[in-house]
């Protein structure tokens, strides 16, 4: 039979309040949803147990067959996260736990036996165990760079670490080799993003740097940046604004900001989507970044034509993750977040690696490319050699407001 056991570390997240709180930090959401949940039970059960049914029986299995390969060996899986829970337990990861949970679900209808080991690395109980860490198949997180270094200075050389959200983890390759980097770093988007603007200059374009000269604004990745072009024999000039530009007709403007000041960058962005709309002839070039910096108000990025290479990426016109938005609703009655993704990104990602993989998979992680609901997972022994995530996603947003991946 076809099942997943799922095993939770009692040392550190079934604190002796867990039974009365289980309910809530398995299952997110706000505590006062319980009553009106409790109340619609009676008239939403048949309709939610039809929904999950459809659900289940509607996941496509093309995805599935690429990662698995019928194995069947049981997985023992840490999953090191800052939940809290003790004090005010974090939504954040505690949607990203859901989603992981979704994974191992979808993971165990395919044959894979796995047991779950959960630790709340912010718990004052926290403690690394050399034993216990060595006795895992696999260790997520923790989420930090600290924690990570720890957790890899005591695992044996077969036993890999993923570094599930902190970009600058990529510096731990160097020195250790039992860690696998899952998110992509900004060096990695900035190199994307050049390929791309290479890619669709043509003759007659005039590429524009708009750069930032203060002490704050010249920093790691501005300078990176203009190394990069350099080096790919782009030809630009550089400019202090956009409004330095004196806006020639029929000539398109492809324009990229070298600054690592937050502010700049969104002066910035604002300003060239002005001008993208009064000339209709500018395309913007990022990184994931300047969607951080312009926050909710994105209309600029629109306005600006922004061609942006962009570590996650949720497409909500995308079959597979509207039926993962379907099923985590009906399962933890809330909306599912960036976490809730990444969660379940990872861990199907990472335990379909081990499982189809066999002995020392992950050296073999170049052979096996993957696309998830929010990130993708490409591996190159040009990077890290082999353990580092190089896959960014091409994101388009577009004058009409409409968002597009290439």
């Amino acid at each position: 039979m076809k099942k997943i056991i799922i095993t939770i570390a009692s040392t550190l997240l079934l604190c002796s309040c867990a039974q009365a709180q289980g309910s809530w930090w398995l299952f997110p959401g706000k505590k006062d949803k319980k009553e009106n949940v409790q109340a619609t039970q009676k008239e939403s059960e048949s309709l939610k147990t039809t929904v999950i049914e459809e659900a289940r029986d509607s996941i496509s299995t093309d995805a599935d067959e690429q990662w698995l390969d019928g194995r069947s060996d049981d997985v023992k899986v840490a999953l090191v996260l800052p939940f809290n829970a003790v004090q005010k337990p974090s939504s954040n990861y505690l949607e990203m736990y859901s989603g992981a949970l979704l994974a191992l679900r979808d993971l165990g209808n395919r044959g894979i036996n796995i047991k779950l080991h959960v630790f709340d690395s912010s718990s004052e109980e926290y403690a690394l165990n050399k034993d216990t860490l060595n006795s895992m198949d696999l260790v997520i997180g923790p989420v930090d760079y600290n924690g990570l270094s720890e957790v890899t200075s005591i695992l044996g050389r077969t036993r890999m670490v993923i570094s599930p959200l902190e970009p600058k983890a990529a510096s731990l390759l160097d020195t250790n080799d039992n860690i696998i980097q899952s998110p992509v770093g900004w060096a990695r988007q900035v190199d994307v993003m050049v390929e791309w603007l290479e890619q669709e200059t043509s003759l007659g374009d005039q590429v524009i740097v708009i750069r930032d000269a203060s002490l704050k604004g010249a920093g790691e990745q501005s300078s990176y940046l203009m190394d990069k072009l350099s080096a790919a024999g782009v030809l630009f000039r550089t400019v202090n604004s956009i409004k330095d530009i004196q806006n020639i007709k029929h000539t398109h403007y492809r324009v990229l900001i070298a600054s690592d000041d937050d502010s700049f960058i969104t002066k910035e962005v604002k300003e060239i989507g002005i001008a993208a709309s009064i000339h209709n002839n500018i395309t913007l070039y990022s990184t994931s970044r300047f969607r951080n910096c312009v926050g909710p108000d994105v209309f600029d990025l629109y306005t600006a034509n922004t061609r942006m290479a962009a570590t996650y990426y949720v497409d909500y016109d995308s079959e597979a993750v509207k039926r993962f938005i379907l099923e985590y609703r009906s399962i933890f009655q809330s909306e599912p977040g960036s976490f809730a993704f990444q969660g379940y990104d990872i861990m199907k990602y990472y335990l379909s690696a081990y499982s189809s993989l066999g002995r020392r998979w992950f050296t073999k992680l170049p052979t096996f490319p993957g696309k998830g609901l929010q990130s993708d997972f490409i591996f190159s022994t040009k990077n890290g050699d082999g353990r580092e995530n190089t896959a960014v996603r091409k994101v388009v947003y577009s004058p009409d407001l409409s968002i597009s991946l290439r």
